[in-house]
């Protein structure tokens, strides 16, 4: 949950500072104004890249592959984009995107890792091995 909360500080400050771009009469010609979009974007992409990193290990944590990324981000999109093209199934296509959603959160965000080791790596919670000791040195 923490690299999660310190994603969204950093999704938020992005927003901040894209909503606040300074707009001068000098527009995009303003210096500033390119400052800030970079900064912005550079957030932005940072931000893409850390929740793409947390989601994929969640899901080697669960024991899938990182491809089930696309059923819980890809998905939910396709039903919204029907309802733009059938304005009359905007409350299906809205209760399926809201079906998928819920469906990655618990997925990703309350179910169990798997127990013991998967074929990405060992169980993160397990007890780490015992080592046996050396005796003692007389």
């Amino acid at each position: 949950w923490v690299p999660i909360l310190a994603n969204f500080v950093i999704a938020g400050f992005a927003m901040i500072l894209a909503t606040f771009l300074p707009v001068s009469e000098g527009g995009a010609d303003d210096p500033a104004f390119w400052v800030a979009f970079l900064a912005a974007f550079a957030l932005i992409v940072a931000n893409f890249w850390i929740t793409f990193a947390i989601v994929v290990k969640r899901l080697h944590d669960r024991a899938k592959t990182g491809w089930w990324l696309l059923a819980f981000y890809v998905l939910p999109i396709i039903p919204l984009g029907l309802a733009s093209a059938f304005p009359d199934l905007g409350w299906v296509a809205f209760l399926v995107t809201a079906a998928f959603v819920l469906w990655g959160t618990v997925e990703l965000a309350f179910l169990n890792g798997t127990t013991g080791p998967n074929k990405y790596g060992p169980d993160p919670l397990a007890d780490p091995p015992k080592v046996a000791s050396a005796p003692p040195a007389l």
